[in-house]
């Protein structure tokens, strides 16, 4: 049965917006990194909320609103699991967006379900009390919100049975380290850890190598993993192609595996990012995939199962003099590699790399 959210907005427009299987996020960032949903309205944030397919069901998670979420009049903190005819508000009663989920084949033709909403929807302002300067548009279900609802899934496994491993790899401490040894000789400032996942990097950066990390993931869902197994860390949720730091606000950055998800071109837009936020001499490590069985380097797997969920996750496989030159671009200096092979036979078998890069001057 085909599922829609009808969201009511200030000027009274209705806007009926299919939902896919994979989720919708709403929010006034634009795309290509924003919300599917895009609207004007200045009480929801850039990345509000997201509904995520649940079992049989839905969930509706805040992702750090400024204004917060409410189902049937009640708080979102975190997640709740939403059902057609719940009525949802977004950034506030007085000034927010009110909408609901609707099963197409329970509607009768020509039906107009939010007339039918409570007064806290008729109660709203209308346009007139707000400054809307472009229209409000609904774009296509994009790469980036396949990962992140794909990490949204996976978020619990995956820091239960897959993160800790990571830290007891020798060769990825030891470049962690050198990292750590590097961007001290710059003074005292913040390591961005970009697609921090549920925080095992960070922590193991702060309470080990003595490092202060700010974390950031595309996934709210890995970000609570993150809060909840490292209260005292700093952890947001945001992308690596836009990220909330001014220029030059950090003295290095890690993106271990962060990439793997990104296509060529994103991965531009994200050295670029990433060089403009960090300052000039500053370090990057990068952490990717150079090849596997049946996988070499250019070349793309996609993966569709994992810890038995369902995910959509494109993982590219780049060539060592290719990843080198797309940092350079970027404003990344090589100064070092390091390749190794799966280390036992519980790894994935692919080729790794590593690589340190300085931000030019």
């Amino acid at each position: 049965m085909a599922t829609e959210l009808h969201v009511r907005e200030q000027d009274g427009r209705v806007e009926c917006i299919p939902v896919p299987d994979e989720g919708l996020t709403i929010g006034r960032k634009p795309p290509p990194y924003g919300a599917s949903y895009c609207t004007t309205n200045s009480s929801v944030s850039r990345l509000h909320c997201r509904l995520l397919r649940f079992g049989d069901g839905w969930l509706l998670e805040d992702l750090g609103s400024a204004n917060g979420t409410d189902v049937n009049n009640e708080l979102v903190e975190g997640s709740a699991p939403v059902r057609a005819g719940d009525v949802i508000v977004l950034g506030g009663r007085e000034h927010g967006l009110t909408a609901q989920l609707v099963h197409i084949a329970e509607l009768p033709p020509a039906r107009d379900t939010l007339a039918e909403m409570t007064t806290l929807d008729k109660e709203l302002p209308r346009a007139s009390d707000l400054e809307i300067d472009e229209q409000t548009h609904f774009t296509d279900w994009g790469p980036l919100d396949r990962v992140r609802t794909s990490y949204d899934l996976v978020a619990a496994k995956y820091a239960s049975e897959l993160a800790g491993d990571m830290l007891n790899r020798p060769l990825e401490r030891a470049m962690l380290q050198a990292l750590a040894d590097l961007v001290r000789q710059l003074g005292r400032g913040t390591v961005g850890d970009v697609g921090c996942g549920p925080g095992h990097i960070a922590k193991y950066a702060t309470d080990r190598l003595g490092l202060r990390i700010a974390g950031y993931d595309i996934s709210a869902a890995m970000i609570a993993q993150a809060r909840r197994a490292f209260p005292e860390g700093e952890f947001h949720v945001g992308s690596m192609a836009e990220l909330p730091v001014g220029d030059g606000g950090w003295i290095g950055a890690i993106a271990m595996w962060a990439l793997l998800h990104a296509a060529a071109e994103e991965r531009a837009a994200i050295y670029r990012e990433l060089a403009r936020v960090i300052v000039p001499g500053g370090y990057l490590l990068n952490g990717f995939y150079v090849s596997g069985p049946d996988q070499p380097p250019g070349s793309t797997y996609h993966l569709e199962k994992w810890f038995g969920l369902k995910v959509d996750l494109p993982t590219y496989f780049v060539a060592i003099e290719d990843a080198a030159a797309e940092m350079d671009r970027g404003g990344f200096e090589v100064m070092a590699a390091l390749v190794r092979e799966p280390l036992h036979a519980k790894e994935l078998p692919a080729r790794r790399c590593y690589m340190l890069g300085r931000r030019h001057a």
